[in-house]
C-alpha cells in the first residue's frame, strides 16, 4: 500500500493539527502562529478610547424609544457625536445577535467588540461598503442592519474629523 504524499514529499500523516486540533500547521511557513497577533496602531487605541467614554456618557441617558430617536436625528440637522453615539449604542443592545462587552476607559487592552466597532467606524470613513456590510452581517440582526449603519455613518463622520489615520 502506497502513502500519498505531497508536493514537498510529506506524508499525510505529517501534516497534523496542533492546538488541540484548531489550527493547523503548515510545515513548510516560516513564520510562528504568534507572529500573527493583531497590534492596534495609535489611531485605533485612541478612537477605542473615545468609544468608551461614549459609551459610558449613553448608558446614563434615558432609553426612549429607538426608533423615534433615528427619525429625530435624520431630521436634525446640527446633530452632535454625543447623539449619534448614545442611539448607536443603544441600537447594538436592541438589535446585537450577542451581548458586546466592552472595558472601562483607560484599560490597556482592547476587546474584540471595541475593535469591531473601530473597523466599522474606519470602513465608513474609507467608503469600504463591502466590509460595512461584512461587518454589520457577523455581529447584528438584519432587522437593524440598516438603522445602525446609518448611525455609525453619522458617528464616523463625527468622530474622524478629531483623527487622522
Amino acid at each position: 500500500m502506497t502513502r500519498m504524499r505531497s508536493a514537498t514529499g510529506q506524508s499525510r500523516d505529517e501534516f497534523r493539527a496542533h492546538d488541540g486540533g484548531n489550527v493547523v500547521s503548515l510545515q513548510t511557513s516560516k513564520v510562528s502562529v504568534g507572529d500573527w497577533l493583531y497590534s492596534p496602531h495609535a489611531g485605533e487605541e485612541r478612537l477605542v478610547e473615545e468609544l468608551r467614554g461614549f459609551l459610558l456618557a449613553s448608558l446614563l441617558k434615558p432609553r426612549g424609544e429607538f426608533e423615534k430617536a433615528c427619525f429625530l436625528i435624520v431630521g436634525d440637522a446640527n446633530v452632535t457625536k454625543e447623539r449619534y453615539a448614545a442611539a448607536f449604542f443603544h441600537g447594538l443592545e436592541i438589535y446585537a445577535k450577542r451581548k458586546f462587552e466592552f472595558y472601562n476607559p483607560g484599560s490597556l487592552k482592547l476587546g474584540t467588540d471595541e475593535m469591531w466597532v473601530a473597523r466599522l467606524i474606519l470602513a465608513l470613513k474609507s467608503e469600504d461598503y463591502s466590509t460595512v456590510r461584512y461587518l454589520m452581517s457577523r455581529r447584528i440582526d438584519p432587522v437593524g442592519q440598516r438603522r445602525l449603519s446609518f448611525l455609525a455613518q453619522g458617528l464616523a463622520t463625527a468622530l474622524t474629523d478629531d483623527f487622522e489615520f
